[in-house]
């Protein structure tokens, strides 16, 4: 939980993986047809407000992002990548 909260980053994985595959999945299929954005999807936002168990710890805790993007860099140049088509 102390790296989630160092670098207000979260990894792609759930308690539960059907349901985290099951987003991903839409999400990518969104992508693919080139309706990733509204009116079509929400966008995502870079962390959500979260509760987080560290099993390991026997602690939790809910966890919320300052919703400032960590890789604008990398997202600018992807949408300069997807301008280009």
């Amino acid at each position: 939980m102390g790296w989630i909260k160092k670098n207000d980053s979260l990894p792609i994985f759930a308690g539960s993986p059907p349901v985290a595959e099951g987003l991903l999945t839409q999400r990518a299929i969104l992508c693919l047809i080139d309706k990733e954005y509204p009116p079509y999807a929400t966008t995502l936002p870079p962390i959500p407000s979260i509760y987080i168990y560290d099993a390991a710890q026997l602690q939790g805790d809910i966890y919320l992002s300052d919703g400032d993007i960590k890789n604008q860099i990398e997202i600018n140049r992807f949408n300069s990548i997807l301008g280009g088509k």
